[in-house]
């Protein structure tokens, strides 16, 4: 037999033998054998490779050996821990309350309510104010909208919209009152350009069209277009009906304006 199967049985066929066919078979458990304890030197039913008759034995006849189990495992004078029976507390007074307690020889108070109470003051004295090292000045601002007198951090007032105001509601209110029409940053300069630029004059110029692009002769998503691309200009002459698509190419093509306005104009006149 070499390894664990016999030569005469192929490995693959070991996995389907069942019962006493199976070379592995132990009589439905484990072979056990009267054997000695090299321990206490009694005897006991025990599988092939024990040696101890139980875990005590097994553990007193380990002791002082070098392991390489962890130390929580180990018992006695094997592990690092073993004060050989004594304890390490010692009779000590508390700091704090005056009490006798019994602790170790680093500790001062007889428990954590003494501790804290100790550490109070000290702490206060050295994390408040300008001493925590959180610490941020603060600025004394008033809200723009409500004139109102508030203490803000440097960096709130900064990197914030909202640092100069009480909430959100002032800097909305303050936003409606201040930044309208010319007040506002995205103010354009004219706002009559589209004055004359009415749905109804975008329907009657998509009827002279044929609700059609002008350009590739599309019947969706169309647009008018204002030829000359001067947008207070809103007669019928300098308006054409163009899709979406073809819009912005000829917006973008610069190239090609002076070449597409010509043609637009020929169309509009013909057509009018």
């Amino acid at each position: 037999m070499k390894g664990r199967y016999p030569d005469s049985i192929p490995k693959e066929t070991v996995l389907i033998l069942k019962g006493k066919d199976n070379p592995n078979y132990k009589n439905g458990g484990h072979v056990t054998k009267l054997k000695l304890c090299l321990q206490c030197e009694q005897e006991y039913l025990g599988i092939e490779n024990s040696k101890y008759c139980s875990r005590k034995c097994h553990d007193v006849s380990q002791k002082g050996k070098p392991t390489g189990i962890p130390s929580y495992y180990k018992h006695g004078e094997a592990n690092p821990n073993y004060r050989h029976g004594k304890s390490t507390k010692q009779d000590k007074i508390c700091v704090q309350c005056g009490k006798q307690y019994k602790g170790i020889p680093e500790s001062k108070h007889c428990s954590k309510k003494c501790a804290d109470k100790s550490l109070k003051g000290k702490k206060r004295e050295c994390m408040m104010g300008k001493n925590h090292p959180q610490y941020q000045y603060k600025l004394i601002v008033h809200c723009l909208y409500c004139g109102k007198r508030l203490r803000k951090r440097i960096a709130h007032v900064r990197n914030n919209k909202i640092g100069c105001f009480c909430d959100v509601r002032c800097y909305g209110k303050w936003l409606y009152k201040n930044q309208i029409q010319e007040n506002h940053p995205l103010f354009c300069g004219n706002t009559t350009r589209y004055e004359n630029f009415t749905n109804e004059k975008k329907k009657e110029v998509k009827e002279l069209d044929g609700y059609k692009c002008v350009k590739c002769g599309n019947e969706t998503d169309l647009l008018v277009h204002h030829i000359d691309g001067n947008k207070s200009n809103s007669l019928i002459n300098n308006l054409i009906t163009l899709c979406r698509s073809c819009h912005s190419s000829i917006t973008f093509d610069e190239e090609k304006i002076d070449y597409w306005q010509t043609t637009f104009t020929n169309v509009r006149m013909l057509s009018c």
